[in-house]
């Protein structure tokens, strides 16, 4: 997610510099396409065509304040990388993180920027008229986002939804103030995994659904397809997670700590 050009003129001993005007955001092709999966949201738009998609998307999960913004496209780069990358609703600007990697077998990079806070991000910029991706030697493009709101609010009832699917009601997604926060980022390393299941799931993202009790202790783990594809990753994923996890349980509207969800993800780039 260009370069600006610079062309320096040297006319009577005066340098001169022109700057090459901002391209103008791209326009959809498409509607906003809301995903209903097992495991995720995914709120979508294609800014290319069907031979030569370019795909924004947008995606969330129950009980996680977090958002991963993504850009599909055939083709480019097959190299997996991780890095620094930006996000602009509107007039601001945002710092993520970004992996990208290509889809063995359907020649479809993916390149997806990790914003932590996205939700709230989204709600403070209101209704920006555009959103910009930036990471060198990946993506620098500006998507206008006519009826942003429209699609965020059918993302928001996907994710009530599918919460309630998880077996946290309605009610109980109302009163938790602070979803439980776990109290470490890296209780799993790649040094647990056999070769074969990293090979298995290089450019993967392992990703399970922990219930967390009222102390802060997972009680029950299951893999999301969304995850990692292979079930002995996602198993052994769990395993290690129910064994060496601890968390900071959440908090009800009354300040008491409640039995929650939490989905634990780490993403993984294998070179």
């Amino acid at each position: 997610m260009g370069v600006i050009q610079r062309l320096a003129v040297l006319a009577g001993g005066i340098s001169m510099s022109a700057v090459a005007a901002p391209a103008a955001p791209l326009t959809p092709t498409g509607p906003w396409v809301v995903d209903y999966s097992n495991d995720q949201c995914l709120l979508d738009r294609n800014y290319g065509s069907d031979e030569s998609p370019l795909i924004l998307a947008i995606r969330r999960v129950p009980m996680d304040p977090d958002v991963s913004i993504g850009v599909y496209t055939r083709g480019g780069n097959a190299d997996p990388r991780i890095g620094d990358a930006s996000l602009g609703l509107g007039a601001s600007r945002i710092a993520a993180k970004f992996r990208a990697y290509s889809v063995p077998g359907k020649n479809l990079r993916n390149f997806s920027a990790y914003v932590r806070g996205g939700v709230s991000l989204f709600e403070a910029a209101g209704q920006p008229g555009s959103i910009t991706l930036r990471a060198p030697g990946e993506v620098d493009e500006t998507f206008a986002v006519p009826e942003l709101a429209h699609g965020l609010r059918a993302l928001d009832a996907c994710v009530a939804d599918l919460a309630q699917s998880w077996g946290l009601t309605a009610d109980q997604q109302k009163r938790i103030k602070q979803g439980a926060q776990a109290l470490r980022q890296d209780y799993l390393q790649p040094g647990d995994y056999s070769p074969r299941e990293l090979n298995e799931n290089a450019n993967a993202r392992s990703q399970v659904r922990l219930w967390v009790d009222e102390s802060g202790k997972p009680i029950d783990c299951v893999p999301l397809k969304s995850g990692a594809g292979s079930t002995l990753f996602g198993n052994t994923s769990c395993r290690l997670l129910l064994k060496r996890a601890t968390f900071k349980p959440a908090i009800d509207v009354d300040g008491k700590p409640v039995k929650s969800i939490v989905v634990y993800t780490v993403d993984w780039v294998v070179g």
